[in-house]
């Protein structure tokens, strides 16, 4: 299979040399779990250079500390971009701020209604029958103050949590999105907000903080990924 990374934003330089980049917590996510070869490239949204002929299976919207209906020139290329892809009629996962920003420009909105942050129980509605006995819940970090508040056209539910109503959808085959984190590390994620830690608000921080003594379930949901990539 063909993967590529649609990277939306980077790890620190400070972080990056012991966790790694964003392309490399999907790749290391998803090799583990997948029972065919993966081949993965990336393409850094950023600088708006996106290939003439799509040549990949399947394409992965990374998150960014960007918001989707922000002015950014690099935000409409990506959209434009995904279009293309839709179009094409290949898969296209959405991750956070990829889940967000197929909403917003394909009939959907995403709008900021304040912070979640640390481990959140996923109820999950749809398990796309490939691997049996998948879990109906996954439990997933979460970092966002923007969420989905009104689904895409065509989408369907198949996640959600207390503190997100529409933590992911489906549109028929093709787009699956989810807006936790399943290439998170809880490490990964300790380090991410004690770097943070100025901007948060006290409260918030202690939440997140003491939401690590819950144990998270990346396998689980690569799994669920790959059910869909693959079915």
């Amino acid at each position: 299979m063909e993967i590529a990374i649609l990277q939306t934003d980077s790890v620190s330089p400070a972080l990056r040399l012991k966790y790694g980049d964003y392309p490399d917590m999907f790749e290391n996510l998803l090799v583990k779990r997948s029972t065919t070869p993966i081949n993965f490239t990336i393409i850094d949204c950023h600088r708006m250079s996106y290939p003439r002929e799509l040549s990949s299976d399947a394409y992965i919207i990374t998150g960014s500390r960007s918001s989707v209906y922000e002015d950014k020139p690099w935000i409409f290329a990506l959209a434009r971009f995904v279009e293309k892809v839709v179009r094409s009629d290949r898969k296209l996962i959405g991750i956070c701020f990829g889940h967000q920003l197929i909403a917003h420009f394909f009939g959907g909105k995403t709008e900021k209604v304040g912070w979640v942050l640390g481990t959140q129980k996923i109820d999950i509605l749809e398990s796309f029958e490939n691997r049996k006995n998948l879990d109906q819940e996954f439990f997933l970090l979460s970092t966002h103050r923007d969420q989905v508040t009104c689904l895409p056209d065509g989408a369907r539910l198949v996640a959600r949590s207390e503190n997100c109503g529409n933590s992911g959808y489906a549109i028929g085959r093709q787009i699956l999105t989810l807006q936790s984190h399943p290439e998170f590390s809880k490490d990964y994620f300790r380090a991410l907000i004690e770097a943070r830690r100025k901007d948060l608000d006290p409260d918030i921080f202690e939440i997140g903080s003491e939401s690590l003594t819950i144990d998270t379930d990346q396998p689980k949901a690569a799994d669920w990924i790959l059910n869909f990539l693959e079915h």
